[in-house]
């Protein structure tokens, strides 16, 4: 059985542990509006090394992680059936 909570996507591995929060609140919180700096503050850094950082480790903006992290959920229900 598949939640919105569940998006098939893992996080990609990476190195900073701030990061990896912020990516695990991604995640879990992909349907909701998220500004960068609420990202910054989850990974306890500062918005602009957060952003540089951020794409670093993961090869995208915090923005464009999070379309793809929808792109993917809407596929899966397309995928499932749903209109």
């Amino acid at each position: 059985v598949t939640t919105d909570a569940d998006v098939s996507l893992a996080a990609p591995a990476v190195s900073h542990p701030g990061i990896r929060r912020a990516l695990a609140h991604l995640h879990e919180h992909y349907t909701e509006r998220t500004s960068l700096g609420e990202l910054a503050s989850i990974a306890k850094l500062s918005p602009f090394y957060f952003a540089r950082l951020f794409r670093a480790q993961t090869g995208m903006t915090p923005g464009g992680y999070l379309r793809h992290l929808r792109i993917e959920r809407a596929k899966m229900l397309l995928k499932d059936g749903m209109p």
